[in-house]
């Protein structure tokens, strides 16, 4: 097996010869433009209102080699890895192939144009929006998708990252190009879609491999198959073709595999080798089910790994840049290990992304968090002609073998919210049954019916939100079946006491915006621009009421901020209230509700959004809340119809005894009274421990309740306001703060904290790149704390320090 790299400079054009530069590929359209200084950073101001006409135009990347000699190998392809999107390669004047679909990987015959000497290739990107426009313009009825402030039409049409025409919290950058890898390949053999599939048979498995043989020509090809302690070795003979390949393997008592938090990550690398071809996939042994059960209130969902039943606690995902150039392992890493550290077990793969790369899902594998893989379709209806189901078959073939072979992969999913939208459109409400059979084509008969065949033991859920396979009706509203997408406290301006009217049996999204943090918005928007109805502010809110939502639901909440600074500080405390609401609430009361995934975690470029980590990587309030209301064992508290409900929650595989603690304080931070309750809390299980009413207006605005949680290895506290805060009569504390430097640990400095007087969502602001190992927390009258700080610039290691009195 041999290779060429054909990553490096390329030249790149327009086809209409008025655009000229260089591109690096593995790379994308516009940010070769960007580096070129063709066109402005669509991040920063409103540029990417200047960059449109960029995925307008049809482009050209050329690039000459000299081979010397052709490498040996019966085989001989052009492989890109990802060719984004309606694209064409051609070798020496010929064209050995073209792809319309960016998710299956490009694997073109060059044995008949490669040549000694130089070698010419082009590679040609036509628009994907003319592309997706022409298409839509032929099918005989309008297939409608979801609007963006800023968007590119018909993408629907067209197999491609769909938040690149723009979405309620992204640019609209309808770029083009070739990502991860483009080379020239030569061998013998080639092996395509290796997967594995699990069956434990007691304490031991078979480990059945599986997957599709390229032979260039009649061989006898050493096949060596190698798990833990199983080895296989055999001979076998080939002719020129292609060949299935199914080996199993029977793996002895291996350590098994668990979701963070439950146990370890145990891994096996399992090497596939055949003649010169050598492959290795990650082997995690677990067995994992999704718990459909009809009962007493409808249809379950939750997951059971190893036998034991997981409570779902994570966010939802989206790519990591909509630059591709900028999309790379060292942000995907830290974005996941931030998720992790703050007790996170699942991740939702969003559907109007991507499918991710092998790197994000090694990574879930080695830190535990469980994967809801969603299909690349995304709150849109989608034509079904021959053409289009044929392309997404090819895709499916393509993606569903890859990423069953992981052990983090938990539930393949048909869409994101497409069966919903067959309510959302007047062309579908006026003729659902036609808009349904499209639906039921795709979505069932070309990708539900792929997880079948190639991941029998994976579970297959048809949408999200759905209420099950078989079952067509809108599940936005009904909390009793399935999964579960609640955004009626956003949408539809709800008070966040609206999360306790629902119990849903699985949260899949769920969500409340605020802005990033200053330091991030100061990299979009000059002083000038730094008001929330400036215009650059304005432009970084892609949803189109959300600065106006943000606001109202500040004043009914919140006395309104001093300045700029502060209004960003409440926004974020807004926003993590919300969740932690939402969170403490359902997980008071498991088993009923078994799963809550924010949404979402990252952000894509520089806005206004509802991700917990910024496009900077900066933890917003509500990442830093997650590590408290994701953390194992919780203790609660919420007022619903006058009455003060408090819970415990113990998520962990031991019984556990425990002390609570409930503490009534008045704004002085002086105890008024105290109730204490001996607690067993079972493994897995959530206690709803104490009710009282609780009516009186007045102590309700001069008091709140601080609960804590005592077991023989740890204390956890949380916090209860018994009435809005902008109604409670919060004293001034003075909060002192001494930054001392150490010699050991990760963290070069501590903070040490203390208060006279309870103060609230206290927030660290430090420069870009601070780290801090707590923020937004809340401190009672000479209580003592201290915080790990690692100072991006050791120069200023002075961060500034407000809390809730001190905003307004």
């Amino acid at each position: 097996m041999n290779k060429i790299n054909l990553a490096g400079t390329w030249s790149l054009k327009s086809t209409d010869h008025k655009v000229s530069t260089q591109i690096e590929l593995p790379g994308d359209i516009y940010t070769a433009l960007i580096n070129a200084e063709i066109i402005p950073h669509p991040y920063k101001d409103q540029n990417e209102l200047e960059t449109q006409w960029v995925h307008q135009l049809d482009w050209i990347m050329e690039k000459t080699i000299e081979i010397s000699e052709i490498p040996s190998g019966s085989l001989q392809y052009f492989h890109g890895e990802v060719l984004d999107t309606a694209a064409r390669i051609e070798v020496n004047g010929i064209e050995i192939g073209s792809s319309d679909n960016m998710f299956v990987p490009a694997w073109f015959d060059t044995a008949d144009a490669l040549k000694t000497g130089k070698n010419s290739f082009k590679i040609y990107i036509d628009s994907a929006e003319k592309t997706a426009v022409k298409r839509a313009e032929l099918h005989p009825y309008i297939i409608p998708a979801q609007p963006a402030p800023v968007e590119s039409p018909a993408r629907n049409f067209l197999r491609k990252v769909q938040c690149h025409s723009g979405w309620d919290w992204g640019p609209c950058i309808m770029t083009g190009g070739v990502y991860q890898s483009i080379e020239l390949d030569f061998t013998d053999i080639r092996l395509e879609g290796l997967n594995y599939d699990l069956e434990k048979r007691g304490d031991d498995w078979e480990l059945t491999v599986k997957g599709t043989v390229y032979a260039g020509s009649d061989m006898e090809a050493l096949l060596q198959i190698s798990v833990a302690d199983a080895v296989l070795e055999e001979a076998v003979p080939l002719n020129e073709g292609i060949y299935s390949l199914e080996k199993t393997l029977l793996v002895k008592s291996p350590e098994l595999w668990w979701p963070n938090g439950e146990g370890e990550q145990r891994l096996y690398d399992l090497n596939i080798n055949l003649g010169d071809r050598k492959e290795k996939l990650i082997v995690g042994f677990r067995t994992l089910e999704v718990v459909n059960d009809e009962d007493a209130i409808g249809l379950s969902m939750y997951f059971r790994v190893n036998g034991r039943d997981i409570f779902a606690k994570g966010a939802n995902w989206i790519p990591t840049d909509a630059l591709p150039s900028s999309q790379d392992e060292d942000k995907t890493t830290y974005l996941l290990e931030s998720a992790a550290a703050v007790h996170m077990n699942m991740i939702r793969v969003w559907g109007g992304g991507q499918y991710e790369t092998e790197h994000f899902y090694n990574k879930c594998d080695e830190l535990g968090l469980l994967i809801w893989q969603d299909f690349m379709f995304a709150c849109s209806l989608y034509p079904s002609n021959p053409e289009f189901l044929n392309s997404v078959e090819n895709e499916v073939k393509a993606q569903i073998p890859r990423l069953k072979s992981h052990p983090c992969m938990a539930l393949f999913c048909g869409n994101n919210e497409d069966l919903g939208a067959l309510t959302w459109y007047e062309e579908a409400r006026k003729n659902r049954d036609r808009y349904l059979v499209d639906y039921d084509r795709l979505n069932e008969g070309v990708i539900g019916k792929a997880v079948k065949e190639l991941a029998p033991g994976h579970s297959w859920w048809p949408s999200s939100p759905s209420a099950g396979e078989g079952d067509y009706s809108d599940c936005w509203h009904d909390d009793s079946r399935g999964d579960m997408h609640y955004w009626s406290v956003w949408h539809e301006g709800k008070p966040f006491e609206s999360y306790y009217d629902i119990l849903p049996r699985f949260c899949s999204e769920f969500g409340f915006q605020s802005f990033p943090t200053y330091n991030m918005v100061s990299e979009y928007a000059d002083e000038d621009m730094q008001n929330v109805t400036s215009p650059v502010m304005m432009h970084h809110q892609k949803n189109l009421k959300g600065n106006e939502i943000i606001i109202s639901t500040l004043s009914r909440y919140f006395r309104f901020p001093h300045g700029f600074k502060d209004f960003i500080y409440l926004s974020q405390v807004q926003q993590s209230w919300a969740i932690q609401t939402a969170v403490e609430y359902w997980r008071s009361n498991r088993p009923t509700c078994m799963g809550a995934l924010y949404w979402q975690l990252n952000d894509n470029w520089p806005v206004a959004s509802w991700a917990s980590i910024d496009y900077s990587g900066a933890w917003k309030l509500l990442h830093y809340g997650a590590a408290r209301f994701f953390n194992p064992l919780l203790i609660a508290g919420w007022m619903k119809d006058g009455n003060i409900t408090a819970a415990a929650v113990n998520d962990r595989a031991e019984d556990i005894k425990a002390k609570a603690r409930l503490i009534f304080r008045n704004f002085s931070g002086e105890i008024l009274r105290t109730v204490e309750k001996e607690l067993d809390l079972k493994a897995g299980s959530a206690q709803q421990f104490y009710t009282e009413e609780l009516e009186d207006e007045k102590s309700r605005q001069n008091s709140y309740l601080e609960l804590v949680l005592e077991t023989e290895k740890e204390t956890l506290k949380n916090t209860l306001f018994l009435h809005v805060p902008r109604m409670c009569s919060l004293e001034e504390a003075d909060v002192q703060m001494k930054v001392n430097s150490i010699e050991n640990g990760e963290s070069k400095y501590t903070i040490e904290l203390k208060t006279d007087k309870p103060a609230f969502f206290i927030h660290l602001r430090g420069q870009k790149g601070d780290v801090f190992s707590d923020n937004g927390f809340h401190m009672g009258p000479g209580e003592i704390k201290v915080i790990d700080f690692s100072p991006a610039d050791e120069k200023v290691i002075d961060p500034e320090l407000t809390h809730l009195r001190k905003s307004y």
